[in-house]
């Protein structure tokens, strides 16, 4: 049997090989057929036309825009703009005493882009490194440590004209750094190390292929997050983050397969994972925190670093307070931001969903209970459920308990018939 089988492979293999008449017309007609397929440029456009602009509805809900997540002061347009005038003459003078001399014009732009993705988000806390490493065929970038970020030739080359596409990019890799994954990645594959060195018992084994199993969700699971992160990140600077749809779907076009598929979502999962949390963004309130930020920092010096390889952008800030700084999204803030815009794009079952669970949380914020109110009673006259109607009613009376004076709050409830008098 094994000798008939290896004289058969033997046959399928020199039938390949073996010169033969063709029908070179007919060939090209099988051809364009994979073509159809594998067409990178059809490919590139159809993720790109799926955009992650923010979402627009035309239901008419009650909203006075008073609630706030994000704690900041506006800056003065006018104001504004004279802190950027003087900033540029900063730039250019680093640009002509370190870019000119040492690292050129490609560092110049990078250096540009990371520097107001720092300020605007209050990563300023300590020095951060980038680099542009040679890798003419390797479109990729990834941080190392906490605050080093490196990105490959190709990948720049890609996309050094468009300073939107580098934001996403280098705002990627900042979410990594910022959000621990190197220590959550760092943890997982020392559990995995420990359980494949005794994977000869069976017990252990299949321990080892679940916990292998478990990393290899949880690596995807911090790409998306990673991606959602930078979005973020980025809008805050001031950056178009629909842009991120070009690197998302150029990455698609380069044959994610193997062993980057092991640990990374695929590209048309990704662009799916940002379009999706893209709708819930706060782009007026977000975009005006990082002109504060923007407006309240100074511009970041710039070094070339010792290993002659990269550029430091060195720390200007002498505040130790954490408070003062980036940090991740609170499950309360998360909680408010999802109920608000769902309430917004008239998502009403998932915002009053999201509403309750804030209010679980804190109890103390009457502008949170006024917006919940509008959420349940907005769900009652679409679903006729009088339990909602209560629940609005409830919480109008939770409101006017902790803000008894505020006009929205004293509107909500002679809507709903409920008296003013505590």
């Amino acid at each position: 049997m094994l000798k008939k089988l290896s004289i058969l492979v033997i046959v399928v293999l020199c039938s390949f090989s073996a010169a033969y008449p063709r029908d070179y017309v007919k060939l090209q007609v099988k051809e364009t057929k994979h073509a159809q397929k594998y067409d990178t440029a059809k490919r590139y456009f159809e993720n790109i036309n799926k955009t992650i602009e923010p979402v627009k509805i035309d239901k008419n809900i009650t909203d006075p825009k008073i609630l706030r997540i994000t704690n900041f002061e506006k800056v003065d347009d006018s104001a504004y703009k004279e802190k950027l005038t003087a900033d540029e003459k900063q730039y250019q003078k680093f640009s002509k005493d370190v870019f000119n001399r040492y690292a050129g014009e490609d560092y110049y732009k990078l250096y540009r882009v990371a520097e107001r993705l720092i300020r605007a988000n209050r990563l300023d806390y300590l020095n951060w490194r980038i680099t542009i490493y040679r890798a003419s065929v390797d479109p990729n970038a990834y941080n190392a440590v906490t605050n080093y970020i490196a990105i490959s030739s190709a990948l720049f080359d890609t996309y050094k004209n468009d300073e939107d596409a580098l934001a996403y990019i280098l705002g990627h890799e900042m979410g990594h750094a910022v959000l621990g994954h190197n220590q959550r990645l760092a943890e997982l594959r020392e559990h995995l190390s420990n359980l494949k060195y005794h994977s000869a018992d069976p017990i252990i084994g299949i321990a080892y292929k679940v916990q292998r199993r478990r990393f290899l969700i949880e690596s995807k699971n911090m790409e998306y997050a990673a991606d959602v992160e930078g979005a973020k990140m980025a809008l805050k600077a001031g950056y178009n983050i629909n842009n991120a749809s070009k690197v998302l779907s150029y990455f698609d076009t380069l044959g994610e397969t193997g062993d980057y598929q092991l640990d990374h979502p695929i590209s048309k999962n990704r662009l799916k994972n940002v379009k999706e949390n893209r709708k819930y963004f706060l782009d007026d309130e977000w975009t005006e925190y990082g002109k504060y930020n923007i407006f309240n920092s100074k511009v970041l010096k710039v070094t070339r670093s010792t290993d002659y390889r990269s550029v430091v952008l060195e720390s200007n800030s002498k505040d130790s307070d954490p408070k003062n700084h980036y940090a991740p999204e609170s499950m309360d803030e998360l909680l408010l931001r999802l109920a608000y815009k769902s309430y917004t794009l008239g998502e009403l079952k998932k915002s009053v969903a999201y509403f309750n669970k804030y209010l679980d949380h804190n109890c103390k914020n009457a502008i949170a209970y006024l917006y919940a109110s509008y959420a349940n009673y907005e769900y009652f006259k679409e679903t006729e459920a009088d339990k909602y109607k209560t629940t609005a009613i409830e919480f109008i009376k939770k409101a006017q308990s902790l803000d008894n004076n505020n006009k929205y709050i004293k509107e909500q409830a002679k809507t709903l018939n409920v008296s003013d008098s505590l």
